[in-house]
């Protein structure tokens, strides 16, 4: 029983590790075409384009880190607005005791009514 579990698992490993190899050659190739584009787009004469491939350049970083993890602050910019606008609809709190009441209140998903 437990043979067939870690044979299994070494399996999986081996699948994960040659989609890690594949995705890792897809993101050498896509930093590649962008490298040669910002050389490209950097020897323009539009000004525009040049002002354009600096801000890619700039954010390479990140949008290669999206497209790889999926992952963005979505969440939290969601959560920061909706605590900015708790804040504004009350004009202000006594104490931050009560500020954080409100917060759990709105945000907290309760449900309030009885069944």
């Amino acid at each position: 029983m437990i043979e067939t579990v870690v044979s299994k698992h070494q399996k999986t490993d081996e699948a994960n590790d040659g989609q890690d190899v594949k995705k890792k050659e897809r993101f050498s190739r896509i930093d590649f075409a962008i490298e040669q584009w910002y050389d490209w787009a950097s020897k323009s004469k539009l000004a525009l384009m040049v002002a354009k491939a600096k801000m890619l350049k700039r954010h390479l970083p990140g949008l290669l880190n999206y497209f790889q993890h999926r992952l963005t602050n979505a969440m939290s910019e969601g959560f920061n607005s909706k605590i900015m606008s708790i804040k504004r609809r009350t004009g202000g709190y006594r104490n931050r005791e009560n500020f954080k009441n409100a917060i759990f209140f709105y945000c907290g998903g309760l449900d309030l009514y009885p069944r």
